[in-house]
């Protein structure tokens, strides 16, 4: 009695691997070692694959990790990478290596001397370049910002929250030195008891549970008067940021702006002392 396998069972019954077919494939560099003998890659570093048949072949980097990675999967994976993760994970991965890791961005610093990435006798001058990624182990809650250069003078972890704190700090340093104005700084947490710690304590007297924040002006040309953005309080609807009408800004005005919404974001995420 014939049995007529199932179509699932069509699906994962493997496809016969023709080895001679395989064989007579192979260019002169798959035969020789010179080349990958599933891709023909010349490039990548080659390792020993062993046998075809008779003949001894090599295969990319690359070939190899898929091999020994459907050999040895992530088992130790707890759920999907993030979409930002590049890594390529195994289950062989050290457990301190076992991270995500990916998203990387980087500035050049085209405005100090170069550096020599090449050896004394083949130079190769190119600039220094900042490095931001994030990191992940999949044991932690959150990723982390890795700051760092091309020329591995240094390295520092920071948590999201550090991180933003950074790059406001940084973005109000750019601000003033642009316009030659003052460095602006968050005062100490203030408010009355029950209040924000960014309230400026100024409270309506129809609205006292309402908690406001000194306004961020936005020069706009043409107009007699600044527009704002303003952040608020209020027990029913939360923290809210106001910006103060709809506004036709030129590219310098909304940059204005931005830095204004930035200020107002910080104010939001200091805590009280």
């Amino acid at each position: 009695m014939t049995t007529v396998p199932t179509p699932a069972e069509e699906a994962t019954t493997p496809t016969p691997l023709d080895l001679s077919a395989l064989k007579q494939s192979l260019t002169a560099g798959q035969r020789n070692g010179r080349s990958c003998y599933r891709c023909g890659s010349t490039e990548r570093p080659l390792v020993p694959a062993g046998k075809l048949l008779d003949v001894d072949v090599v295969e990319c980097d690359v070939h190899r990790w898929e091999r020994d990675n459907q050999a040895s999967p992530p088992l130790w994976l707890t759920g999907p990478c993030p979409a930002w993760c590049e890594e390529k994970h195994r289950g062989s991965d050290h457990p301190d290596d076992r991270k995500h890791h990916g998203g990387t961005l980087s500035v050049p610093l085209l405005t100090i001397a170069f550096e020599n990435f090449g050896t004394r006798d083949e130079p190769r001058l190119a600039p220094v370049e900042l490095l931001a990624d994030l990191m992940q182990h999949h044991r932690e809650a959150e990723p982390r910002v890795v700051l760092g250069d091309t020329s591995d003078t240094f390295s520092r972890y920071l948590s999201l929250g550090e991180a933003q704190r950074f790059a406001f700090d940084l973005v109000e340093l750019v601000a003033a030195g642009r316009t030659g104005t003052d460095v602006q700084t968050l005062p100490a947490p203030g408010g009355a008891a029950g209040c924000q710690p960014w309230c400026a304590k100024e409270h309506d007297p129809g609205c006292p549970e309402l908690c406001l924040a000194e306004n961020e002006p936005v020069p706009v040309s043409g107009s007699p008067a600044d527009a704002f953005v303003g952040l608020s309080h209020h027990p029913d609807d939360g923290t809210v940021i106001d910006v103060d009408s709809a506004l036709h800004l030129t590219v310098d005005e909304a940059e204005v702006l931005v830095l204004a919404l930035l200020r107002q974001i910080r104010r939001a995420h200091l805590k009280a002392a």
